[in-house]
C-alpha cells in the first residue's frame, strides 16, 4: 500500500480584476500530480489552466447560483522544476487560487470522483461519505466569497496547507488542505468566522501500488 505524498503548494491571487491568474509553482519528486483550485468573483465566468504549457483538465466546476464560480483542474505527470500555471477567465475578475503537487501519485488515472458542495451565507461546508480506497489520500479546496475577509480553517484530520484572499467588491478566498491518510468513509470540512457563499471540492487521489523505482527493481528481477 502507498498513498500520495505532499509536495508543495503556492498560493495566488490576481493584482486586482483581470482576464489571467499566473504564478510559479515547483514539482519535484517521483510519479507526479498536481491540482490548481481557483475561485472567481463572477458566477458567469468559465476557465481554462495550464501548467508548463501542458493544459491542464477540468476535473470539476460549480458555483452555489450568486456572485462566485470556482474550478479544480489536475495534472498527471507535470513538469519537474519551476514552471508557471496560467489560468485564463472568459471575463475580467478578481481571482485567488491554490496550486498544490503530490508525489507517489497513481499514473494512468490517479484522480477520483470529485465530491462538491455549494451553499449560500453559511459559516461552514461539510462534504461527508466520501469513498476513500486503500491508496488514497483526500485533497480538498475551498472558495469563498463575500463583503469581507475571514480566515479558513479544516476540519479535523485535515492537514492545512494554504489560504488566500483577495479584496474587492466582492471578496474571495480559496484554501487547501489534505488527509493523507483517510478512512476509507471519509468527510471534508471547512469552517469560517462570518456568512459568507462557498464552493467546496474534495478529490480523492489514488497512491501507486509501489515506487516506480521498486517496480524498475521487481521487474528485473523476474527476467522481465
Amino acid at each position: 500500500m502507498s498513498r500520495p505524498a505532499f509536495d508543495s503548494v503556492t498560493p495566488a491571487r490576481s493584482g486586482g480584476s483581470s482576464t489571467v491568474l499566473s504564478f510559479s509553482h515547483t514539482c519535484s519528486g517521483n510519479d507526479r500530480a498536481l491540482l490548481v483550485g481557483v475561485v472567481a468573483n463572477d458566477v458567469n465566468v468559465t476557465a481554462t489552466a495550464s501548467y508548463g504549457g501542458q493544459s491542464m483538465t477540468l476535473l470539476k466546476q460549480d458555483d452555489p447560483g450568486a456572485t462566485i464560480r470556482a474550478f479544480l483542474f489536475g495534472l498527471v505527470n507535470p513538469p519537474s522544476g519551476t514552471n508557471t500555471v496560467g489560468v485564463s477567465f472568459s471575463i475580467s475578475v478578481r481571482s485567488a487560487g491554490v496550486a498544490a503537487s503530490y508525489t507517489g501519485a497513481e499514473q494512468s488515472s490517479p484522480f477520483g470522483t470529485v465530491y462538491s458542495h455549494v451553499a449560500i451565507g453559511v459559516q461552514s461546508s461539510t462534504i461527508s461519505n466520501i469513498a476513500c480506497g486503500v491508496d488514497d489520500g483526500l485533497m480538498s479546496f475551498v472558495g469563498t466569497g463575500g463583503d469581507a475577509t475571514g480566515s479558513l480553517a479544516p476540519g479535523a484530520d485535515q492537514t492545512e496547507r494554504a489560504s488566500i484572499a483577495q479584496s474587492g467588491t466582492v471578496t474571495v478566498t480559496a484554501g487547501w488542505a489534505d488527509d493523507l491518510a483517510p478512512d476509507s468513509v471519509e468527510d471534508s470540512q471547512w469552517t469560517w468566522a462570518i456568512n459568507r457563499r462557498v464552493v467546496h471540492f474534495a478529490v480523492p487521489v489514488t497512491g501507486v501500488s509501489a515506487p516506480s523505482a521498486h517496480r524498475a527493481r521487481l521487474l528485473v528481477g523476474v527476467g522481465l
